[in-house]
């Protein structure tokens, strides 16, 4: 994220350093400052153009520039790297130095390899890695040469490279940023932060027509309870014999404030708001084209603005959900099956994991990989899920065997690129899909065990544990106040457990058995932000909508010709957009009006 930001923010920032100058009379140091900025050496932070530089001394064998180059980096930036990244300074210097006596070799530039040696020579002398180099110039032919044919392969060249462009987006993603250049991200801050009012304003007209409504009904009803009341008691008895034939007496309805008077008075409402809550249509449906195999992997941004797909064909694209974008704005390809998306907190990374057992993390922005985790044991291929921190650049990942009965669940830092906690896993089970708290430090996990448990981060240990379900837990989530956690298990039992009071609710659903694939378990189950809608998917090619609250299915939202693989959905103002992706290729996005916004919590 530094490097990015760096990169844009720096033009602008020294576009207003040069008019200050300007404007207090700096002549000489607005000159000397503008003829530094075009002699920049770091060209604004962006990786692949110093990269560009450093390959350009090598291939004209000017090795003062590229010494000029690596020691201006090594003295300020490589100075105030943590001990993991230094080490590895010495190794790519080394290697970078290596390539320059190749590439000089090979356009026949033997007196440029004779520089080199008489520049280096008393350091590297007493180097032992360095001592077979000092006799490459006399030798008949150095591609043939057992201790050399490795550098003069392409594969090694392009390995190089790559591992360069790696190591300095780590560099340039922890230096620290200075004031000036904090001017562009207050300034999206501040852009995110009036989006956001004019969302919840919006949201408060909602809620004003909603209440308005209410306050209708309420009357309504309250009329008709007084009409109730001034009937005499024996006809009012004889009236209600089938609506009510739990009343102890004749008594007059308003005397009693909690008893089956108060279910009465809920029934009345619930049965004239019905017709409104549940009257759902499709506004509009979209397909799109894109993939040429199956559409494994589907997932909205936090901002619901974008959306990213991954396939069977090895791709991941991303979208806008704009109606007139049909035509993915950034793609990423791979030779493997994708298995696992998340994005980050910022929209500006996606994480996804491959069948090649790899997770890789994508610039959105910039639309190159940034990092790359390959540490990923044979013994546990599957990626089940991935889900990124709300608050920092770490993702929880969950590994499985492919048989389920082992499994691994670790915290990976995607901006430096390394592990940071593990977890121990209780034998013969495996962890099929992670949420998050709203800070961070714990995790809720569920399991192929059918069972529940919590993490807590900074203890880096299992807290609490449930056993609920018979079958695997396909979804798992905190409530909105977080005072309980709801799971869904692959047979269509949905289990509510309080974590204060330890409660518990139990129901079942009627919705297709959820059955795992050759890459885990897929997330087709999807939560609402109210936490009393459950979006799942189907084999029959749609999606169904059921309300927690009422125990029933509300819609079913139809489209592929095969089986859906995965869905999601976000919820606007104005209206709620499925998306869904399926074995046909096609990836689907629907517009739905008229859902409720109830509440399911336990007691």
């Amino acid at each position: 994220t530094h490097t990015f930001l760096l990169m844009e923010s720096c033009p602008s920032v020294d576009e207003m350093v040069a008019e200050y100058l300007t404007f207090r009379g700096f002549s000489a140091t607005a000159l000397t400052f503008q003829q530094e900025e075009k002699d920049d050496k770091m060209k604004g932070f962006q990786v692949d153009k110093i990269i560009d530089s450093l390959l350009q001394t090598i291939k004209s064998s000017d090795i003062r520039a590229l010494k000029s180059l690596w020691e201006f980096m090594r003295s300020r930036f490589f100075s105030q790297l943590d001990v993991a990244l230094a080490n590895t300074v010495p190794k790519l210097e080394k290697s970078i130095y290596r390539y320059y006596i190749i590439v000089a070799l090979v356009n026949n530039h033997a007196d440029r390899v004779a520089e080199f040696f008489s520049l280096f020579g008393a350091n590297i002398q007493n180097d032992p890695d360095w001592l077979p180099w000092f006799a490459i110039t006399y030798a008949r032919e150095p591609r043939d040469d057992p201790v050399f044919a490795i550098y003069f392969t392409e594969h090694w060249m392009v390995h190089l490279v790559t591992s360069l462009r790696n190591f300095l987006r780590q560099v340039f993603a922890s230096i620290a940023r200075p004031m000036l250049l904090n001017f562009d991200a207050a300034a999206r801050e501040r852009k995110r932060m009036v989006n956001e009012m004019t969302i919840l304003r919006e949201q408060v007209k909602t809620l004003s027509t909603e209440n308005e409504s209410l306050k209708v009904q309420l009357e309504r009803a309250r009329r008709e309870l007084s009409a109730r009341d001034a009937q005499s008691p024996s006809d009012f008895v004889a009236n209600n014999t089938s609506t009510s034939p739990a009343m102890p007496s004749a008594e007059p309805r308003h005397r009693s404030s909690t008893g089956e008077e108060g279910k009465w008075f809920k029934e009345i409402i619930s049965r004239e708001s019905a017709d409104d809550q549940f009257n759902f249509r499709v506004v509009h449906q979209r397909v799109i084209d894109g993939h040429s195999a199956p559409v494994t992997q589907c997932k909205f941004s936090n901002s619901g603005e974008t959306f990213a797909t991954g396939s069977a064909d090895g791709t991941v694209r991303v979208w806008s959900t704009a109606a007139n974008s049909n035509k993915s704005f950034a793609v990423f390809c791979d030779n493997s099956e994708v298995t696992a998306l998340a994005w980050d907190k910022t929209d500006r990374f996606l994480l996804y994991g491959l069948k090649s057992q790899a997770i890789k993390v994508a610039s959105v922005d910039d639309k190159q990989i940034t990092a790359v985790l390959t540490d990923i044991p044979d013994r546990c291929p599957l990626i089940n899920d991935i889900q990124c921190s709300p608050t920092t650049p770490v993702c929880a990942v969950a590994l499985s065997s492919r048989d389920a009965v082992d499994g691994e669940l670790f915290c990976w830092n995607f901006h430096h690129n390394r592990i940071e906690k593990r977890f121990e896993i209780d034998p013969m089970t495996s962890v099929t899909c992670i949420t998050f708290n709203h800070n961070g430090n714990i995790i809720v996990t569920g399991g192929s065990d059918g069972m529940v448990r919590m993490y807590d981060l900074l203890q880096q240990s299992c807290v609490l544990g449930w056993k609920v379900h018979s079958s695997p837990v396909v979804a798992v989530q905190f409530s909105r106040g977080e005072t309980t956690v709801v799971s869904v298990g692959a047979d269509g039992k949905i289990i509510e457990k309080g974590l204060h009071n330890y409660s518990v609710v139990e129901m079942s659903l009627d919705f297709d058995k959820i059955l795992p694939n050759s890459t885990g378990w897929n997330p087709r189950v999807r939560f609402d932000v109210t936490m009393d809608l459950l979006l799942v998917s189907s084999q029959r090619g749609n999606v169904d909508i059921f309300q927690l609250s009422s125990r029933e299915k509300l819609f079913t939202v139809p489209g592929h010709d095969g089986p859906v693989l995965n869905c999601d959905w976000v919820t606007h103002t104005s209206h709620t957009t499925v998306l869904t992706t399926g074995l046909d290729r096609a990836v689907r996005l629907t517009e739905l009006k008229g859902l409720p916004s109830n509440g399911f919590e336990a007691n």
